[in-house]
């Protein structure tokens, strides 16, 4: 008994595991795995109902999303700041429009302006005037007025 026990107390993790597969798939019968592995069948068994155990666990279905994750206390504090930090998002969102709607603007009268130079005599433009107005034309002020 004590040759047996030895035997299976010194098989590795990864044969315990491929005993614990072999007894699953039922390739061999209990008693050729123990006499092949010098272990006893109790031992085969053990293995056998360990790999079963493990994949019960791996594949159960989930117990769904209803369990609690986390415990989030709620202060007054806390409601103050969350209101506040609403509040600065709300503000930096009117900033925001506020900012691309001077934008728009912006080059809406740099279009006007461009449009009335353009109507004008090339010769009555001034050298700077006409190297403005050629970098706002080449500018691609649709791509500016469609982000908004």
């Amino acid at each position: 008994m004590s040759s047996i026990l030895s035997g299976a107390t010194s098989l590795s993790p990864n044969v315990r595991q491929a005993i614990g597969i072999q007894v699953l798939a039922r390739t061999e019968p209990i008693s050729h795995l123990a006499a092949a592995r010098q272990a006893g069948r109790k031992f085969i068994y053990q293995q056998g109902d360990k790999a079963r155990r493990s994949l019960d666990t791996t594949f159960a279905p989930s117990q769904g999303n209803d369990e609690v994750l986390s415990h989030l206390p709620v202060t007054q504090n806390w409601l103050y700041q969350l209101i506040l930090g609403i509040f600065t998002a709300r503000i930096a969102v009117s900033l925001s429009c506020f900012a691309i709607s001077l934008i728009r603007r912006s080059v809406w009268a740099l279009s006007t302006i461009g449009s009335k130079l353009l109507q004008q005599p090339l010769r009555s433009i001034k050298p700077k005037t006409f190297q403005a107005l050629r970098w706002v034309c080449t500018m691609r002020l649709t791509r500016l007025i469609n982000l908004c």
